[in-house]
């Protein structure tokens, strides 16, 4: 386990640097790291979450959480029955119902923006809504102590941190040396997810 504290130590141990120019930087290489790690790992159940909310009769556009990265899927409920809506290209929404006056039960969406998924056919009715999504969670900070990462993944964590460390001090040859141990331990990391996908795909099989 890695606190904000003792990871930030680490680094300046590991590294032999207590620089002044390099500790300013330690906050940044964290935030760096964790943002390698999302993108590396995105399949990590702190990852995932769960908006919901009720569609407007006569509106295609549902707006997103400030903090959605990524869509995984999108359901609405019918008649109290969950029904998943397919997901295509905002191009292809607007051929299948280009007159946005007509409406429907939604069957299909498609992210039109950053903060925007749009529906086909338009709502007819109020529709409760779930998404599941990714999106990162507060990243260790002097406020923010510990995080999921820094207690489950400490070692990826703190490999992570020592390549963009070296980085920052243009020593290709450290990084190349982390860089192999952060890729070991992140496939350690997914054989660990695996077997809890496996259990999960097997329950009550």
């Amino acid at each position: 386990m890695v606190t904000y504290t003792t990871l930030t130590q680490d680094i300046q141990d590991w590294t032999e640097n207590d620089d002044s120019e390099f500790t300013n930087e330690i906050p940044v290489l964290i935030a760096l790291t964790e943002e390698r790690i999302f993108r590396d790992a995105p399949f990590l159940p702190i990852f995932k979450g769960t908006d919901t909310g009720n569609t407007v009769s006569g509106t295609e556009t549902i707006t997103l959480d400030s903090t959605t990265r990524t869509i995984r899927a999108l359901s609405i409920t019918v008649s109290s029955a969950q029904v998943i809506l397919h997901q295509r290209m905002d191009s292809y929404l607007r051929d299948y119902a280009p007159n946005t006056s007509t409406t429907g039960q939604p069957k299909l969406y498609a992210r039109s923006s950053e903060t925007a998924v749009i529906l086909a056919p338009v709502p007819d009715a109020i529709y409760p809504y779930t998404f599941l999504v990714t999106k990162q969670p507060a990243g260790l900070t002097a406020s923010n102590a510990t995080t999921w990462l820094g207690t489950n993944a400490a070692d990826l964590v703190f490999f992570a941190c020592l390549i963009e460390a070296y980085g920052f001090m243009k020593n290709p040859e450290a990084m190349a040396l982390w860089t192999e141990r952060y890729g070991a331990a992140l496939a350690s990391l997914q054989n660990e997810m695996g077997r809890n996908i496996t259990n999960e795909s097997t329950a009550g099989a």
